[in-house]
């Protein structure tokens, strides 16, 4: 289904990369300016008081007892504005300026990696119009920043890949940005690996010097908050102490695929303990209960699946909104011609690196939390594939040979 027929894009290409940069950006600014101001979800009220605690000069505690249940990036990133009494609004206009530049990311993504002018303008134009990244930018949540720099650590993941001749600053640059959105995010972590491994079967020169570079960068930047948490609680905490409570909430007795944290119950035995012994408590404990159940675990991460690839909302609430068909429609297409670009791509090494994040968060969520929000970050690789899929013309012998 191709509305605009690709001579009069090729006629027009830089008329519509702009158009897709300011439509982007202009959306999301409005968006952010006019939406109500408050704090739609839980995980912004524990981040806005750690910024609180930062302002005030009292490191990254949320609580009395909870020095490292949140990741520390989006914290700090808040701390800046609340230092300057910049405000909510301060933060979604940013927010917004940063969804637009990653519209310029998505776009030379796609041109650096396919080489079609068209299909990258295809790829920016469906970012810029995603609703759920539009309304996204005006959460006080970590999704926008995490997809920017998500975007941003497979860009240079790219540039390493596709020009060889690429030197250590480019890899010490990439590891550093991985860590960076790995501290935004502590589900980053198990990627990390992937892309490594990924980058050792590409790379034809000097590989193993330039993994070296790209792990000194990630342990560069990691290790300062990795040493903070091992002299707090005297044991490794690489991100985040949260990882129990969470697979608790989503595998533990009651659990539904989606959130419950406000009517769950812990095991009383945990209830004494402190933030990190509680961590590895529930996590050691429902690790046994899934062995006890394991029908359960199947049967939560089908649900967990349907949550986090629903095209419209998992909220009741939302549900009822006037744009809830509008987004469901959007996301409908979009499966249909991400699913279409997979297979009208030849070259394998090509859709392995989009699919990487996509299949990695994908099965990741199927044992965490399912959910839309959690979706989000990976959207860029799917309307990437879904230019290919509308758009996408047969690659050159020399590029299919890579």
């Amino acid at each position: 289904m191709r509305i605009i027929k690709r001579t009069f894009l090729q006629e027009n290409i830089h008329a519509f990369f702009y158009f897709c940069l300011f439509l982007a950006l202009g959306l999301r600014l409005s968006v952010a300016y006019f939406l109500p101001v408050k704090f739609f979800f839980p995980d912004a009220l524990d981040y806005h008081q750690i910024a609180l605690h930062l302002v005030a000069g009292e490191g990254f505690a949320l609580a009395e007892h909870s020095f490292a249940f949140r990741a520390p990036v989006y914290p700090l990133f808040l701390s800046v504005f609340y230092q300057f009494d910049l405000g909510t609004l301060g933060i979604r206009l940013v927010q917004a300026l940063l969804g637009g530049f990653s519209a310029y990311l998505v776009y030379h993504l796609t041109l650096t990696l396919l080489r079609q002018r068209v299909v990258a303008l295809v790829a920016c134009f469906l970012f810029a119009c995603d609703p759920l990244l539009i309304v996204g930018c005006s959460f006080v949540l970590t999704e926008t920043l995490f997809t920017f720099f998500l975007l941003l650590s497979f860009y240079l993941l790219l540039n390493v890949w596709k020009d060889q001749t690429r030197d250590k600053g480019t890899c010490l640059f990439l590891g550093i940005t991985l860590g960076i959105t790995t501290l935004c995010r502590a589900s980053m972590l198990g990627l990390i690996p992937l892309c490594l491994l990924f980058l050792y079967w590409e790379l034809d020169n000097k590989k193993w010097r330039k993994l070296s570079f790209i792990a000194l960068g990630i342990v560069f930047t990691m290790l300062p908050w990795s040493i903070r948490n091992f002299n707090h609680f005297g044991g490794f905490v690489p991100v985040t102490t949260q990882s129990g409570i969470i697979l608790y909430e989503v595998l533990g007795p009651g659990a539904t695929g989606g959130p419950r944290i406000d009517t769950m119950k812990f095991p009383a035995e945990s209830n004494n303990l402190s933030e990190w012994e509680k961590d590895k408590y529930l996590r050691n404990w429902t690790l046994n209960y899934v062995l006890e159940n394991p029908d359960k675990f199947f049967s939560l991460a089908w649900a967990k699946m349907k949550r986090f690839w629903n095209p419209g909302f998992n909220d009741t609430q939302f549900k009822t909104h006037p744009l809830h068909w509008g987004v469901f429609f959007f996301f409908v297409l979009l499966y249909f011609y991400s699913f279409r670009g997979v297979f009208r791509l030849k070259n394998y090494s090509i859709v392995l690196f989009l699919l990487l994040p996509i299949l990695y968060f994908a099965l990741l969520h199927c044992v965490f939390m399912g959910s839309v929000r959690f979706r989000m970050p990976i959207h860029p690789f799917l309307e990437i594939l879904a230019a290919y899929g509308l758009y996408g013309q047969k690659l050159p012998e020399k590029q299919l040979l890579k």
